[in-house]
């Protein structure tokens, strides 16, 4: 978050799930190993035992003794940059429902006027608790692969994005899409080029790993 605040990022996407107590905390995996120092199910540890663990030295160095951060500092920060945060669901196996009632409650309490956090999933049980704890929250469909079904579903859920691969994304969906008042975003682009060719064809937003270079290519596109 620090370092797409300092690149001029207007937007930042991360993952969120909840720790055995319910705390809704930033992870991908389901397990600790790949991107921290503790083991087993992320889900089976507490809040605080969780805080413990250094989730930055996987990474490199720069980031050694970095914890795992809670979504209310998180969202706490990003409102004080005036950042939009792109929320992504991620709940461990199980617990859809309340991942999406709390976080969705957490997200809604701490929103500022103006910079409304988009909430997405690829899971619809989570995307429809969302719905029901906090209706005016923005959410996103998440797609493994496109499909003919996902403006229906996009639809029952009261979408306004589906966020899918980019090597999914052509002009004539995009246009489909759009007729029906959906945005589509992309992921995940590294490459500059491919970033370029898709926001030709009007594509809505890319999601990237590659700050460094999507910030030289696409200054003015930083912010939005």
């Amino acid at each position: 978050m620090r370092q797409a605040q300092a690149l001029g990022f207007g937007a930042v996407e991360f993952d969120a799930k909840l720790s055995a107590d319910g705390v809704a905390m930033l992870m991908h995996d389901d397990t600790l190993e790949r991107t921290t120092n503790g083991s087993g199910a992320f889900g089976d540890k507490s809040a605080e035992e969780l805080a413990r663990l250094d989730a930055g030295a996987w990474k490199n160095n720069t980031f050694v003794g970095e914890p795992i951060p809670r979504l209310d500092d998180v969202m706490l920060y990003l409102n004080a940059q005036r950042m939009l945060a792109n929320i992504e669901l991620k709940p461990c196996p199980g617990r859809e429902l309340e991942t999406g009632h709390v976080v969705a409650k957490l997200a809604d309490e701490l929103a500022i006027a103006g910079y409304p956090p988009l909430i997405s999933s690829f899971s619809a049980i989570a995307l429809q608790a969302v719905a029901e704890a906090a209706p005016n929250l923005p959410r996103a469909l998440l797609l493994e692969q496109y499909d003919h079904d996902a403006l229906d579903v996009a639809r029952q859920l009261n979408c306004v994005s589906v966020n899918c691969p980019w090597h999914d994304i052509n002009a004539s969906m995009l246009s489909r899409l759009h007729a029906e008042g959906l945005r589509v975003m992309a992921f995940t682009i590294n490459d500059t080029a491919v970033a370029q060719a898709l926001l030709d064809l009007s594509l809505d937003g890319i999601f990237t790993d590659a700050l460094d270079d999507m910030a030289s290519a696409f200054p003015a596109l930083r912010a939005t």
